[in-house]
């Protein structure tokens, strides 16, 4: 028993949200029809009220399983309607009650499934038939009050009303409640999906850093609001040789280690990214030069002591360094940060150069 619970369960979970939706709608649909066949037989109303209730009972039965099968919400939810407003409601309308009756609460069934799942094209002319069969079923009840089977003592009919006033009730709260509840937590899932989204926007597939994009826009704030920045610009010394020795994947093994042992080797506050190939830029908040030569000779030293199963030798970087001044645009601490690097490249490499002023661009080769 339990085995199948957890089957249904499972299956039930799987199905797209609009036919968990029909299955829980259609459930309360089979709930609130079977107790009206239970309460028309012991207010003995008569057989048609009880075969009628009977048969939307079997109807919602069917249609709750075809639905788990196929996944024809919209479909099988257009066929109810259409069998319910044309056939049992006009039926079960003229010979339990009238107006007087419990039917016209059924109607309200109808218009939550309109509203909830029947595709755009279908919803108006559905909602104007349940409109026209409503109202088209008082008009006949005016005309043709005769033919209306009416409650034979003012009891049955307050307790036949009190009774599925209650069932609509707590029907709807239920049903509405476990709609919100899927509404929300597909929400959830999107906002979820989305912030990871945003995530991926930011961030470079490779190492997991920020991207250069990302980075930029962080300067950019930064200077908008006339914070002073210490800006570290760090590249692979030799990086174009682990390629061409060891391979590609070996290439991208030492860049995210790299990049992550640099992460986790800064403060909370400080923003490091991934800006080229092998180059990565450290962004430091209101630091002076002499902090940020110290956590870049830190960052110089942890790489240095890296060991590599597949690399024979070590891994070293090189490291520019430059602390901004208010004048400075974005462009202007990358292009002093970027000589930096290039001095420490052209020093000799593994090592950390500040910025001086009026130093040339050297032109180094990366490799």
């Amino acid at each position: 028993m339990n085995e199948m619970i957890d089957r249904a369960r499972e299956q039930f979970n799987s199905l797209v949200i609009e036919s968990r939706i029909f299955v829980i709608i259609g459930s309360a649909g089979i709930l609130f029809s079977l107790i009206s066949t239970v309460v028309n037989l012991m207010l003995d109303l008569g057989a048609i009220p009880v075969l009628s209730t009977t048969l939307t009972t079997v109807i919602a039965l069917l249609f709750v399983y075809q639905v788990y099968k196929t996944e024809r919400y919209s479909y099988y939810s257009t066929i109810i309607l259409l069998i319910l407003t044309l056939i049992i409601y006009p039926v079960s309308w003229i010979t339990s009650g009238g107006s007087q009756g419990t039917i016209p609460f059924f109607f309200i069934f109808n218009f939550i499934i309109i509203a909830v799942m029947l595709k755009r094209r279908r919803i108006i002319p559905m909602i104007l038939l349940n409109l026209c069969s409503f109202w088209g079923l008082y008009a006949y009840e005016y005309f043709n009050a005769d033919s209306i089977t009416y409650y034979n003592s003012d009891l049955k009919r307050m307790i036949d009303s009190g009774i599925f006033l209650t069932i609509i009730s707590l029907s709807l709260f239920f049903v509405m409640y476990w709609i919100m509840k899927e509404y929300n937590k597909k929400i959830g899932k999107l906002n979820e999906t989305r912030e990871q989204l945003s995530l991926l926007s930011l961030t470079d597939t490779l190492s997991g850093l920020y991207n250069r994009r990302h980075v930029m826009v962080v300067l950019k704030k930064e200077r908008l609001s006339g914070n002073l920045l210490s800006l570290i610009m760090i590249d692979i010394d030799h990086f174009k040789n682990v390629n061409d020795t060891y391979g590609h994947n070996i290439g991208d093994e030492v860049i995210t280690r790299i990049g992550q042992t640099l992460k986790t080797n800064l403060r909370g506050s400080d923003v490091i990214s991934r800006i080229g190939g092998e180059e990565f830029l450290v962004v430091l908040r209101n630091d002076d030069q002499e902090i940020a030569l110290r956590i870049a000779e830190k960052l110089r030293s942890l790489v240095e002591d890296l060991k590599w199963k597949n690399i024979q030798g070590v891994i070293t970087i090189s490291a520019g360094v430059y602390v901004s001044n208010s004048q400075d645009s974005v462009y202007d601490m990358l292009e002093k940060v970027d000589m930096g690097l290039y001095q420490a490249k052209n020093n000799g490499r593994n090592q950390v150069v500040p910025y001086q002023e009026n130093q040339e661009r050297i032109e180094a080769v990366v490799s």
